[in-house]
């Protein structure tokens, strides 16, 4: 029952980082020494080997804990993507209530950087055999809510008709107990064959069981 509850509240999370991020709104400056205190705290330098920084704001209405929680989620799968591009003394840092700074020393093409960073995150489903149930693109909505009865935040999930007609195939099949699991979850375990794998830019977060 417990994992049950753990794999939920992770999927809950992942789902409340694919909102967010689809729902940034993004300025940035290109080369130069317009980086504040915060680069001059860099070992390199931002005035030095110019750089790009990113400034993402969160266009939701959660606040508090909730909205906490969903920026260091998304701080996070931020970070992720950084140091993905190999950018020496990158940082990712929260800069009040709803925004993200990213400050990328050494990097010249704006543009690309955006791309790279800002990207609606790539969300998708596995049966416990690898086998793709489902991506983001079967979602039509989301809404984040502070929940009254447990505390902390829930979500409701709106899907596309051919996302439902999926998701509902996929939890049967899951539900059957027939997959012969080969996928592995978050800490490199085999999962379940009841279990619904999901991604997030091609890395396994969350198996929760059906």
């Amino acid at each position: 029952m417990n994992s049950k509850k753990t794999g939920r509240r992770k999927f809950f999370a992942v789902l409340i980082v694919l909102l967010l991020i689809a729902s940034w709104t993004v300025s940035f400056t290109g080369v130069g020494d317009k980086f504040g205190n915060l680069g001059k705290q860099l070992k390199y330098g931002l005035d030095i080997n110019g750089g790009v920084y990113v400034l993402l704001e969160a266009d939701t209405s959660e606040t508090g804990a909730g909205l906490t929680a969903i920026m260091e989620q998304t701080k996070s799968v931020l970070e992720n993507r950084v140091n993905a591009m190999g950018i020496s003394e990158a940082q990712v840092s929260i800069e009040g209530t709803n925004r993200l700074r990213v400050e990328m020393p050494g990097v010249e093409n704006a543009q690309e950087a955006i791309d790279q960073i800002g990207r609606t995150a790539q969300l998708r489903f596995f049966l416990a055999d690898g086998t793709l149930a489902l991506t983001g693109e079967g979602i039509s909505d989301s809404q984040i809510a502070t929940d009254t009865t447990n505390g902390g935040y829930k979500i409701t999930i709106d899907f596309t008709s051919e996302g439902s007609d999926l998701f509902a195939k996929a939890t049967e099949t899951a539900y059957s107990g027939t997959v012969v699991p080969t996928m592995t979850d978050e800490d490199g375990n085999v999962v379940s064959s009841t279990a619904i794998v999901i991604s997030l830019d091609d890395e396994v977060i969350s198996a929760p069981l059906v």
